[in-house]
């Protein structure tokens, strides 16, 4: 993906992970509404990067913009662009991941895909219903963490959470990558708590959005992302190094012996293994 293909939309309000921490304070001025809300948006855009072989391969609260109108801005693409626009990319040795935010196969083999960004999700939603607290709360991002998750261990429910909404977070992770939701399973869960009203609303804010990208799609039906299968873990094709930066949430895999026995590899399948989910 070239920097000429992403639509750069301007936006000065704050992450979303700055407003959870901020209603810490005030929760009454936040609402099982506004976090179903925020959670729903998020998994629509993700919906959208799929279809369109996007991998965000870092998305996590910090890297969710809340603009006017609580409308929710996915954003950080730096890894998204390199996993689709440079084929060998090498990745450091010590090259800084956010393993808190990782699927259990990310942390062991390096293997990112859109499923991969469905456990990162479920990580979201946790931030979200916990109001911006830190995941896995009082542990280390370390091979204590990697052998916990691999022997099954999950994160409790989050304080401002329900039922219906963990379940959703333990289905995101799930250890075999292909037993998760797709986002457009989880864009249709979502929708169903919210108010018919309030999902129509986002829906419609959408559109604009979309008319503009079909006719960009339109015009370039021959472009290297249209010639490109969704980034599924199901089959392994053109395995491709990535490079990471290292803010708040990120450690150097290169420090734990355990966690870097493998290279990072990125996945390509067949486009109808993400469509047949649908």
């Amino acid at each position: 993906m070239s920097d000429e293909e992403v639509i750069h939309v301007p936006c000065t309000e704050q992450r979303l992970e700055d407003r959870s921490e901020e209603n810490k304070r005030r929760v009454e001025s936040i609402s099982t509404a506004d976090l179903l809300s925020w959670s729903f948006q998020v998994a629509r855009g993700m919906e959208y990067l799929v279809s369109r072989r996007v991998l965000h391969g870092d998305l996590a609260a910090r890297n969710i913009l809340l603009a006017d109108d609580d409308v929710v801005k996915i954003c950080d693409f730096g890894l998204a662009k390199r996993t689709y626009h440079i084929e060998n990319y090498k990745k450091t040795s010590d090259g800084p991941l956010p393993v808190k935010w990782m699927a259990i196969e990310s942390i062991r083999d390096r293997v990112f895909s859109s499923q991969s960004d469905v456990w990162s999700f479920g990580i979201v939603l946790w931030e979200l219903f916990s109001l911006a607290k830190i995941p896995y709360p009082g542990m280390e991002a370390d091979e204590n963490l990697f052998a916990k998750l691999e022997n099954g261990y999950r994160m409790e429910a989050p304080e401002y959470s329900n039922p219906a909404i963990y379940k959703i977070m333990l289905d995101c992770w799930s250890t075999n990558p292909m037993n998760r939701p797709t986002f457009s399973e989880l864009s249709e869960r979502l929708g169903l708590l919210l108010e018919d009203s309030v999902r129509t609303h986002y829906i419609k804010l959408n559109d604009p959005y979309l008319m503009m990208n079909a006719q960009r799609v339109e015009d370039k039906k021959n472009d290297y992302l249209t010639m490109m299968t969704p980034p599924s873990f199901q089959q392994l094709s053109s395995p491709q190094n990535i490079e990471t930066v290292s803010p708040t949430g990120y450690v150097k895999m290169g420090a734990q012996e355990s966690l870097q026995r493998k290279e990072t590899k990125i996945c390509y399948v067949n486009m109808k293994s993400e469509e047949n989910q649908n």
